[in-house]
């Protein structure tokens, strides 16, 4: 099994725990009973909105909004129905039952149920859309309060920018320009659910990519990332230049180091990192175009993943960055 399906498996796993959480919480707080047959329902029912929202519907590229909308409303009445029936299917399979009040509900309500699909499916989605506004692996860390306090750490970070974005610009115009750009990343998404990397900020026509130490040391992930995106946007090369006109090309610089992490924000909060790293990683990437190379990764970051590269390396010693006193050596990737 691939790394993609395992942590889609997981990810689906985590979802079918989401709905265990809120069928407890639906069967006290509606029901005022207990039913262990009902936690292995709503572990089903969060399994399968689990994979159409972080599978099906990922790969699904419609022009129209309105047409998706509908699309994904039909989805979600069939997964409803299909938790329903399964339900009505098994009911007198199971009879564990621990009432707790005067009011209860026999399982065989077919409206009690369907109410608590939807009850459920609606949490469950809600969860992975504010989780993929704030991120796959911060949310749940900021939720448990692991960055409440600021903290050490070794990371790698990847700035990914398009090039020649001011003439796609002008050539498209800004709502064709904002299509191009959104394409682009949409195609960054599965390399990085693939490679566990954390998309730290969209900056413009630019992202920042980043990775625990193990993460991205972990079947060279960082370097994967790059390639994995490159073969994406290849793959839809006939896409692009149907719709636009030209397929994007892109540099990238990877860097490592110490950086201080933590929560910040009231009212909106974020993980933010704070360290030379990154100002470090903005500026390699801006050195690929004068030394013509479109992937450098940093001295620190090569000796980092223990030089266990499986690419053509190539060694570009004592380069100046722009607005570094200090010379750095450099790798370009091939």
């Amino acid at each position: 099994m691939g790394d993609f399906f395992k942590r889609l498996l997981f990810r689906c796993l985590q979802t079918g725990m989401l709905g265990v959480i809120f069928t407890l919480a639906f069967l006290f707080v509606a029901w005022r009973a207990f039913e262990f047959e009902a936690l292995l329902y709503g572990f089903y029912l969060g399994v399968l909105v689990g994979f159409s929202e972080l599978f099906f519907y990922r790969r699904i590229t419609v022009k129209s909004t309105f047409l998706f909308s509908i699309l994904k409303i039909v989805g979600y009445i069939i997964i409803v129905l299909t938790h329903v029936a399964l339900v009505q299917i098994l009911s007198d399979s199971f009879s564990v039952k621990i009432e707790l009040g005067a009011l209860t509900v026999s399982k065989d309500d077919t409206y009690l149920v369907m109410a608590q699909s939807i009850f459920n499916a609606f949490l469950i989605r809600v969860y992975i859309q504010v989780e993929s506004i704030i991120g796959i692996n911060t949310f749940p860390k900021l939720i448990f309060g692991r960055y409440l306090n600021p903290r050490k750490e070794n990371r790698f970070f990847m700035f990914i920018d398009l090039n020649g974005s001011t003439s796609i610009a002008e050539e498209l115009g800004d709502d064709n320009y904002y299509s191009f750009l959104n394409a682009f990343f949409r195609d960054l998404s599965l390399p990085v659910f693939k490679t566990n990397a954390e998309i730290y900020k969209y900056i413009g026509d630019e992202v920042i990519l980043t990775w625990t130490e193990k993460a991205g040391k972990k079947n060279n992930h960082v370097i994967k990332l790059y390639y994995e995106f490159r073969k994406n946007i290849l793959k839809n090369r006939a896409f692009y230049l149907k719709r636009f006109g030209q397929v994007p090309e892109f540099k990238a610089g990877l860097h490592y180091g110490e950086v201080i992490s933590a929560r910040v924000g009231d009212l909106k909060k974020e993980l933010a990192f704070n360290g030379d790293v990154l100002n470090t990683t903005a500026r390699i990437v801006d050195t690929c175009k004068p030394l013509h190379r479109p992937f450098l990764i940093s001295e620190c970051a090569y000796i980092a993943l223990e030089e266990d590269i499986d690419r053509k390396v190539e060694y570009i010693k004592n380069v100046r960055l722009d607005g570094k006193v200090k010379r750095i050596n450099l790798y370009a990737i091939h």
